[in-house]
């Protein structure tokens, strides 16, 4: 069984690490940052968006588990993801943003992501929201499908082109 669990403080330094070079990597790969610039704007996001770090209000980060792997863990479940999910407000709406998703590559194609997703609308609905908003990099079509199949709908696109500059001698 899937589970969502509060991320300890020792747990969110590394994961906050991991999250700041993921964003900094998709970013660049989406075109949306030049791979010289973009840690130093993904620090400065997650910054921008943490102020407090962990403790930064309205944010909630969660360590995916499954408590039926094998593991050496006392617990019995192990760490299979992370998610980081706040409320936002806009224009005086409520509603859940999820700001990062991550399932471990070990564990991935084993409904880990779908689970904690369902998990995760319970958690929303105790917080008294009734939608969930995300962003999916264009590249990322295996989570574009995920999404789909558990009812999320495009809200928007941003499109590019990349054109070709001429410079003059």
């Amino acid at each position: 069984m899937t589970i969502l669990v509060a991320m300890t403080a020792d747990f969110f330094s590394r994961y906050l690490a991991q999250a700041i070079g993921g964003y900094a990597a998709q970013n660049v790969e989406s075109g949306r940052s030049a791979p010289e610039e973009a840690m130093a704007q993904s620090e400065l996001e997650h910054h921008r968006l943490l102020p407090q770090g962990q403790a930064t209000p309205d944010h909630y980060f969660f360590e995916i588990r499954d408590d039926g792997c094998d593991s050496n863990d006392r617990s019995g479940n192990v760490t299979v993801g992370t998610l980081w999910v706040a409320v936002i407000d806009k224009g005086g709406v409520r509603s859940a943003y999820i700001y990062n998703i991550e399932i471990d590559p070990a564990y991935r194609r084993q409904g880990h992501a779908k689970r904690a997703f369902v998990a995760l609308e319970s958690f929303v609905g105790t917080l008294g929201l009734s939608t969930i908003g995300l962003h999916v990099f264009a590249f990322n079509r295996g989570a574009q499908a995920l999404y789909e199949s558990l009812g999320y709908a495009v809200t928007g696109l941003n499109m590019q082109k990349k054109i070709q500059t001429f410079r003059s001698s």
